[in-house]
């Protein structure tokens, strides 16, 4: 990394060097560059003083707030033998309820609001904070304890009234006479056959397939039993053709489509042979100008080709005169490592 000085010495030497206007009676008078000035651009660090510190320290005092003092802790006895059971209130220690009690009436007497913002174009004035002077006031938990004594005497009084049962041995049994259940005797298994659901439903469509056949042999035997139909055709009128009103059939003109379509193709044709013979003459009257393009430009390459020689050209003299810029002093830089690390 390049400290402050090599930078400002590389940003020095970057630089496009200024334009030179220089007289004749004059002559560059060498001069430090303004660039590595650096004795201004010091960090200046201020220290303060005992006496500045101790008003500091005053000023510091006067706007700390007074806190609100509490009252000393008044002990009161407590019985040790009453515990906590599960039916009995769960309170808090005493200082936790004390702390509490205190928090309460601090944020009474001490209300938190929010700072009002100022209007926009006036001048802005705080209110300088009033001094105000807690007031202690003496207190106790007296009667608090007094209630929870009582409700203590009150809950033990409740369980020593409560009834503990009597205790009551049952009578031992008579190991003299033991009397034995009767053992039952089990029948022996009988064999029964089996209810397969195949049988079942091969009996059901044995039977289907015997009702099947009985009713078709029936209708069988009605088929071959001759029965004669009554005579209608003798007693119906004859028939008797109608005559029928049509116009006669007139013969129109028709056109085959094997006509059509050669009509058709005969066009087809006629058209092709015009765009082919279109196509030709065009090609033709391409390639006679693409020639007359190529003889034009070989008669003009052999007018190119001709040699003619250019004439001597005649140019002012050159009159050669002696600089009249002095000549640049040398100065070294004025480098310093006092501020290097």
């Amino acid at each position: 990394m390049f400290t402050l000085l090599e930078r400002k010495f590389i940003t020095v030497i970057s630089e496009p060097p200024p334009k030179k206007t220089t007289a004749l009676s004059t002559q560059l008078v060498p001069k430090d560059p303004e660039y590595f000035n650096t004795d201004s651009q010091m960090k200046v660090t201020t220290i303060q003083s005992t006496a500045d510190k101790e008003v500091d320290f005053i000023n510091q005092l006067q706007n700390l707030r007074p806190r609100p003092s509490k009252g000393a802790t008044v002990p009161k006895p407590f019985n040790p033998s009453a515990g906590r059971g599960a039916g009995h209130p769960q309170l808090g220690s005493s200082a936790d309820l004390e702390a509490k009690e205190v928090g309460q009436a601090h944020r009474q007497k001490f209300p938190l609001s929010q700072a009002s913002v100022p209007h926009f174009g006036l001048p802005f004035k705080p209110l300088l904070p009033e001094n105000r002077h807690v007031e202690v006031c003496p207190f106790s938990f007296e009667e608090r304890e007094r209630e929870r004594r009582a409700l203590k005497e009150k809950r033990l009084e409740e369980m020593r009234n409560v009834e503990v049962p009597q205790f009551k041995a049952q009578p031992l049994p008579d190991f003299d006479n033991v009397v034995l259940p009767e053992k039952k005797k089990l029948e022996p298994t009988k064999p029964e056959p089996f209810r397969l659901l195949l049988d079942e439903r091969g009996a059901v469509k044995s039977s289907r397939w015997e009702q099947m056949v009985k009713e078709e042999q029936k209708q069988q035997e009605q088929a071959t039993v001759f029965k004669a139909r009554p005579n209608t055709v003798t007693h119906k009128e004859p028939f008797q053709p109608k005559k029928e009103d049509h116009a006669a059939a007139v013969v129109e003109a028709f056109e085959l489509a094997t006509e059509r379509r050669a009509r058709e193709r005969q066009e087809f044709e006629r058209l092709a042979s015009e765009k082919e013979a279109l196509r030709a003459l065009v090609e033709e009257e391409q390639r006679r100008e693409e020639e007359q393009r190529q003889q034009e430009e070989i008669a003009k390459l052999r007018q190119e080709q001709v040699h003619k020689a250019q004439p001597i050209r005649h140019y002012r003299p050159v009159a050669v005169k002696k600089s009249e810029v002095p000549l640049t002093v040398p100065q070294s830089p004025n480098f310093s490592d006092r501020f290097r690390l």
